[in-house]
């Protein structure tokens, strides 16, 4: 039976004795899931199935003791319902063919791959920036709804985990938020970044529609870069999926370098 998981001890203890299959949520994002109420569990004998809710979406984290069997229970599928459903499969830790068969044979089908692309070398001069439209402060309460409703419109459904005016502002506080605005004051381009032992890895980097091919990503990428040479950083890097051309051309300007699969992504109940 699918449960709320009541407090991270819980979530802990569901844990105890198996092994985190393909886990992409760190301690702190699970403890703000648990707390916003929106994380859930599904037991079936040796397996533990954790349901992320994000609204418009679930997305799965699959746990389970050494030698047990892939399954879906039956509470855990009228739970889906038809609901959009993704789960990833990461690549960096092992194959998990076994686990990509049982995936598809499910019902779940392959919708595509992401590779990490690294940038170790801030001070090349293909990152150099000198404009200054990048904004990373917000004045307007209103463009918060404005780049959340951005990045609700141009990247696909389930690259946008659901997040909140608060959760925007704790990021902004941090420093950790690039913007563009055009003259009409809309928001036209945004991302933001995160930071962990050196690391940095950009998200939600998007372009208006209809003001592509003007070179905004580029500008948003070398304002970035130029946040972590402030930073000391050691390195920039960001995934992307292998269909995304034009992101990639847009990193690899830049000097960043394609290092390897970190990601397949098997989907339900989804439409690009």
């Amino acid at each position: 039976m699918v449960k709320k998981v009541t407090s991270f001890s819980h979530y802990r203890d569901l844990l105890k004795g198996k092994l985190l299959i393909n886990n992409v949520f760190t301690p702190l994002q699970t403890q703000k899931y648990i707390k916003k109420q929106r994380l859930f569990s599904d037991i079936t004998d040796d397996i533990v199935w954790f349901i992320y809710d994000e609204e418009t979406y679930y997305q799965l984290v699959l746990v389970k003791a050494k030698d047990s069997q892939y399954a879906f229970s039956e509470s855990l599928k009228i739970f889906i319902g038809n609901k959009p459903t993704v789960t990833f499969i990461v690549e960096e830790k092992q194959s998990y063919t076994e686990l990509k068969n049982f995936l598809q044979n499910s019902g779940l089908q392959y919708r595509c791959l992401s590779n990490e692309y690294n940038l170790t070398d801030f001070d090349n001069e293909k990152c150099n920036s000198n404009n200054d439209i990048v904004m990373t402060k917000i004045n307007d309460e209103g463009d918060y709804y404005k780049i959340i409703q951005l990045w609700e419109n141009c990247l696909p459904l389930i690259e946008v985990p659901k997040m909140s005016v608060d959760d925007l502002k704790e990021i902004e506080e941090k420093n950790q938020l690039f913007f563009i605005k055009n003259e009409n004051d809309e928001v036209i381009a945004a991302a933001y970044h995160d930071m962990f032992m050196g690391t940095s890895t950009i998200h939600h980097i998007c372009v208006s529609s209809n003001c592509r091919g003007q070179g905004l990503a580029g500008i948003l990428l070398k304002e970035w870069i130029k946040k972590l040479r402030e930073l000391n950083a050691k390195k920039a890097r960001s995934w992307i999926e292998e269909k995304n051309i034009s992101s990639q051309k847009s990193f690899m300007k830049l000097g960043f370098e394609k290092t390897n699969a970190v990601s397949h992504q098997y989907v339900l109940n989804f439409k690009d």
